[in-house]
């Protein structure tokens, strides 16, 4: 990774120039997961240190791509539940769902998820969701064009719906990386 930057006059903060910058990164394990929801049926999964904020002015339109990877788990098999993986400038779940991961109703089960996000405007981005590489799938990407502003903020964060409150979720791993 190089921490090369660019200053623009068109820009008003600096971005990277040939290379990545690691937005934000959260690590545990199976034994001590970051964080973890547990007796509800849909919440935040909130990080320690609250959700990844990509700052206004480092996402450039039309140059500017997100990779937001990570890994979860479930304990408890009582029914299917989903994962959100949301971007936008409200910092909550009224932001964009860049993909949903559906975890199955199997106790002990790992999901990783990696998603791509394109940014195409200053308020519009657009997303592949979670697609195996190499694949290809109908309908896999989509636009976003609300709650997203390259002059804003941008937050990133996870949440839990349409599970079981007797089911339990575990953030492994999280990391945000701008290109």
């Amino acid at each position: 990774m190089t921490h090369a930057w660019e200053a623009r006059r068109d820009i008003p903060v600096l971005m990277p120039i040939k290379g990545q910058v690691l937005a934000g990164a959260v690590a545990g394990s199976i034994a001590t997961p970051v964080v973890s929801l547990t007796g509800a049926t849909a919440g935040a999964l909130a990080l320690p240190l609250g959700n990844i904020i990509i700052p206004k002015g480092m996402l450039v339109p039309g140059r500017s791509m997100i990779a937001i990877s990570g890994l979860v788990t479930r304990v408890g098999a009582n029914a299917t539940a989903s994962l959100n993986i949301r971007l936008g400038i409200n910092n909550s779940t009224t932001d964009n769902v860049v993909s949903t991961v559906s975890l199955a109703a199997t106790t002990n089960i790992h999901r990783r998820f990696q998603d791509e996000v394109y940014v195409g405007s200053k308020t519009g981005y657009t997303t592949l969701g979670v697609l195996a590489i190499p694949g290809s799938t109908a309908s896999a990407a989509s636009d976003k064009t609300t709650h997203f502003d390259t002059n804003e903020d941008n937050y990133v964060s996870l949440d839990i719906s349409a599970a079981n409150a007797s089911d339990a979720f575990h953030l492994i791993g999280l990391q945000v990386r701008i290109f």
